[in-house]
């Protein structure tokens, strides 16, 4: 027997199903909502009279922000591998002490 476990995300405008979640952001406030295509295609037509003369704001920031984070990510993993393999304590999650950072940023 086969059991079938469907996950539909319905329309909060039109309770349409198949709907997307997407996010805008209006006055630093950030929305989230399920649409439909057409939907959120109207929703986009009614803004482009402004955002056809709007700044973009916060892409350049926020991709910078995630490649540090992705490389924050990378060099904890690295510290912490170093400091296992030379029999230091470390934490699996979380921060890692300084003492730690300090002892692999000397022996490397």
């Amino acid at each position: 027997m086969v059991t079938r476990i469907r996950h539909d995300v319905l329309d909060d405008l039109t309770g349409e199903s198949n709907a997307t979640t997407r996010t805008y952001s209006i006055d630093g406030q950030h929305y989230e909502i399920d649409l439909v295509d057409a939907n959120w295609v109207e929703l986009q037509e009614c803004m482009a009279k402004f955002t056809a003369v709007s700044r973009r704001r916060g892409v350049k920031r926020a991709a910078a922000a995630e490649r540090s984070t992705k490389g924050a990510s990378a060099e904890n993993a690295r510290i912490r591998e170093w400091a296992r393999a030379s029999g230091i304590e470390v934490p699996e999650r979380g921060r890692i002490p300084q003492k730690i950072r300090e002892a692999y940023a000397a022996a490397n």
